[in-house]
């Protein structure tokens, strides 16, 4: 099968490219046999393909994986299952051609997608606006797992439902349309899912009931819904997969908000099973005091924090974006690329006191005048932040 996305991968394995800048990460590759996953679609046709994914792939860096997809995954075939269990085990192949996100072909992304499939349960994944987490972890990641399991059940959650709705808008786009994935994937995907076709028709297909794959059981829960946090969260549905998308936007940070925010993430975790629930959370900073933020206070899951620059400074090499791109953003967006792009809130316009400013004096005068100025909130809305009022004091010496 030729398909465009394998033509743009290069042939040379000894061409000039990455570098291996992720050592540590290619070293623990190299220490595990991967548990290979799809098992359906092994046959004695694929045992060398089987064998490769779990042996070898994870061991290659950004270069030698696209040679390879060059090379000899582009002459692997739809209807034998080679495809099947190649997407079910490698979310950047899946990503980058089954897919056809050719726009993510770059060895940060590659890195990134190598990461998350390899641990994927207990993260919250904060990495930089444009840094496509969405497009690797709810997108290819929620894709993966319903190729790898059709019986599984997914809740994509985001602040408010039409958020969530988004998200899931596109998966359902992608199940329609995408052919190659239809082929590759017979056994679970339906060939019209909108129309009664030869191969049936899902129980729910819509963007509000949900949409359902072919699967033996029968629970009452679609295979991915979306629902929001503070607006539509279900009641009487458990679900094997929270994916926390979105969970904190620019619309929704006041105090009240925040709290109602959080409160009904907490309450979300009911929407599990008695033995738990896998939660994946994708995001972007805001506000040092946001849902994000008290995730990471209360340890709820592990921060993986990945920022615009190598050192999350603004004076740091960009790690994806161009340098003109990059240049341009902290140019346009001052008051929040701290918060945004460097993933620290706190270091942008919403400082906080830092303790290093303060200065000891061992001489006092006989009186001493102190002011504590306020920056006050703006007032009682929705983009008003948190304030403290102050006072001042004259002091004299004993």
């Amino acid at each position: 099968m030729e398909r465009p996305a394998y033509n743009n991968f290069p042939k040379n394995r000894n061409g000039p490219g990455y570098g291996g800048q992720n050592q540590e990460f290619r070293d623990a590759s190299r220490r595990i046999f991967c548990k290979l996953r799809g098992q359906r679609y092994r046959n004695p046709g694929n045992k060398w393909l089987a064998k490769f994914i779990q042996e070898e792939l994870f061991t290659f860096d950004y270069e030698e994986t696209a040679a390879w997809y060059a090379e000899t995954a582009r002459k692997l075939s739809p209807s034998t299952g080679d495809l099947a269990l190649l997407g079910c085990n490698d979310r950047y192949f899946l990503l980058t051609v089954l897919l056809g996100r050719q726009d993510a072909e770059h060895p940060w992304l590659f890195d990134r997608c190598r990461q998350v499939e390899r641990d994927p349960d207990g993260y919250i994944d904060l990495w930089a606006r444009f840094h496509y987490k969405s497009s690797i972890i709810t997108f290819a990641g929620v894709i993966q797992e319903v190729m790898c399991d059709p019986e599984i059940t997914v809740a994509i959650f985001s602040v408010t439902r039409p958020i969530a709705a988004k998200f899931l808008h596109q998966i359902k786009e992608e199940f329609e349309q995408n052919l190659t994935l239809k082929l590759a994937y017979p056994d679970v995907l339906y060939a019209n899912p909108r129309t009664l076709d030869s191969d049936g028709r899902p129980s729910s297909w819509s963007v509000d009931g949900g949409i359902t794959v072919k699967r033996r059981t029968n629970p009452k829960e679609s295979t991915i819904e979306a629902h929001g946090l503070i607006d539509g969260q279900p009641t009487s549905r458990h679900f094997r997969l929270h994916v926390y998308d979105d969970v904190v936007t620019q619309d929704y940070l006041s105090d009240d908000q925040i709290k109602k925010t959080t409160e009904r993430w907490e309450l979300a975790d009911n929407l599990g099973s008695h033995e738990g629930v896998r939660k994946w959370m994708p995001g972007t900073r805001y506000h040092f005091a946001d849902t994000y933020g008290v995730v990471i206070d209360r340890k709820s899951l592990k921060p993986r924090i990945y920022p615009a620059t190598e050192d999350g400074t603004l004076t740091g090499k960009p790690v994806f974006l161009s340098n003109e791109r990059w240049d341009q953003l902290k140019n346009d967006q001052r008051s929040t690329v701290s918060a945004q792009l460097l993933l620290n809130p706190i270091a942008g316009d919403e400082a906080t006191f830092s303790s290093l400013w303060l200065r000891p004096y061992e001489v006092i005068p006989a009186v001493l005048n102190v002011y504590i100025m306020v920056d006050p909130s703006l007032g009682n809305t929705q983009r008003s932040d948190r304030c403290r009022s102050g006072s001042g004091w004259k002091l004299k010496a004993a």
